[in-house]
């Protein structure tokens, strides 16, 4: 009766990311610093803190047969193709994992084993975070970004905690699928290593292979870097989504860091609330980032009873195709007031349409952008149609200039975005002692943020897993940025 309660218990452990939503812990401990309970940790085969023990439901073999299908598969590849370099420990574990097979789940004491070893390979992790950064590739800008993040996420850890942090420079041409990943020098140092989650600053066009490998191997992994962009959007698409919850099931285990469209998207919305706009135009080229930020501009805008006109899509940006698109808006704009018209393009776009808005019978919309209106071109020679027009962007003038050129805004997002993953890491590895890794994402998730001059939301992350970032509401007047541009702080309320 032992033995079966504790194969319930650990197959349970296992599964229960696919089924267990986060909960409370029961009554009766005390919370830390952190949120989190105090009742001493068990290191394996604990669900971990915040999590509810999962009602066992359903035959004992067939949880044994799912946590091996779903684990001891992918971790025989890794055992397969590493065993013969592993000593000790590493090599025990190796020979426990490829001895493990199906049928094992048909004998009580043998079901009883193979959770066990699962258990203990999957959950075991030191106090270690492994970045992933790709090699040199002679390309300037790739490889700026990568020194960026690099240094970023260094500045993070303290003298005395820099061992926690370990480089891994990888060549992401050799990596096409899971597989690959599961045969790569990665899955070696997680074997060896044990780290408590993986850092990517690889190519987004790895998040899905990522996430399928943290799924595989129970790991959480933090990407630093846009969604991959997959699908295109001519406003009533889908479009690339920061949702990585909503695009692959088996994402749990992966967050993001990075500017996010729809922060600033809200702020701008919130801004044309603010200023009574009741009736707004979208300028946009037909790419997956403006529709993207149109349709959270417009949902936002809905809150507070505005209405977007259709229409205003081109192709190209080209005088054309943006007249065009202009007149196709202008109609349902006309007369009365509070009306507003968002132009996401470069401001060399936004100073031509605002005077075919004008031809066109718009006066007094107040005009609104995004970060690619920060250039100096946007208010010389200062034109009267921006005076008192508004833009978001990512970056505030605290560390830059009003105008920064755009190898400097970058190296500047990619290195806050390393700071921001390496913050991250130490409150993992520092909250998730003791905890096992298959469950340190459920921390992750609510991990309140430390503070900080430039991220000053409260968590780390949306409902999405996506980092709060903050956004910065510029306003033009007479021909300038005015001197303290709004700002909205991730979990903060609107301003």
């Amino acid at each position: 009766m032992k033995q079966t309660l504790v194969v319930c218990m650990l197959a349970a452990s296992l599964l229960a990311s696919k089924a267990v939503a986060q909960a409370s812990t029961p009554g009766g401990a005390e919370e830390n610093s952190l949120g989190f309970k105090t009742s001493t940790p068990r290191r394996i085969p604990a669900p971990g803190p915040n999590v509810a023990t999962p009602r066992i439901k359903g035959d004992l073999k067939k949880l044994c047969r799912d946590a091996f299908f779903q684990y001891a598969l992918p971790l025989k590849k890794i055992a397969r193709k590493h065993a013969g370099t592993f000593s000790g420990d590493d090599s025990k574990s190796a020979t426990d994992i490829l001895a493990l097979d199906p049928s094992d789940c048909d004998d009580l004491k043998r079901r009883v084993a193979l959770i066990t070893t699962l258990s203990r390979t999957l959950n075991t992790h030191t106090q270690l975070a492994i970045a992933l950064l790709p090699e040199p590739t002679g390309n300037a800008g790739t490889d700026a970004a990568s020194a960026a993040m690099e240094t970023g996420l260094k500045s993070a850890f303290p003298a005395a905690n820099a061992g926690q942090l370990r480089i891994m420079r990888i060549r992401e041409t050799t990596i096409k699928s899971v597989d690959d990943l599961l045969e790569s020098a990665i899955s070696r140092a997680l074997w060896t290593e044990k780290p408590a989650l993986l850092i990517s600053g690889l190519d987004p066009a790895m998040d899905d292979l990522l996430a399928g490998f943290a799924s595989a191997v129970g790991i959480p992994v933090v990407v630093m870097g846009p969604p991959p962009v997959t699908d295109s959007d001519q406003g009533t698409g889908k479009g690339a989504s920061q949702d990585l919850k909503k695009k692959n099931k088996k994402s749990l285990r992966m967050f993001r860091i990075f500017p996010d469209q729809a922060h600033l998207a809200r702020l701008l919305a919130q801004t044309a609330c603010n200023r009574g706009l009741k009736k707004v135009g979208i300028l946009r080229p037909s790419s997956p980032e403006s529709g993207s930020f149109a349709r959270a501009f417009e949902n936002t805008l809905a809150g507070c009873s505005g209405f977007v006109a259709r229409g205003g899509t081109y192709a190209k940006p080209d005088y054309e195709a943006v007249d065009a698109a202009v007149k196709q808006i202008s109609e349902s704009l006309q007369g009365g007031t509070g009306t507003g018209i968002v132009i996401l393009d470069d401001a060399r776009i936004a100073r031509h349409a605002a005077k075919v808005l004008k031809n066109h019978g718009i006066h007094g919309a107040v005009l609104m952008g995004h970060h690619r209106w920060r250039s100096p071109t946007i208010v010389q020679p200062f034109d009267t149609l921006f005076e008192q027009s508004v833009f978001v962007d990512y970056l505030g003038t605290s560390n830059l200039p009003e105008f920064p050129d755009a190898a400097t805004s970058w190296q500047a997002i990619w290195e806050l975005n390393g700071k921001r993953a390496g913050q991250l890491a130490v409150a993992t590895v520092n909250a998730g002692k003791g905890y096992p890794r298959k469950n340190l994402h459920r921390i992750m998730a609510t991990l309140p943020a430390p503070s900080d001059p430039f991220f000053g939301s409260k968590s780390f992350f949306s409902p999405t897993q996506t980092s709060w970032w903050p956004a910065f509401a510029f306003t033009i007047t007479r021909g300038a940025l005015a001197a303290n541009p709004a700002v909205m702080q991730g979990d903060a309320p609107l301003p």
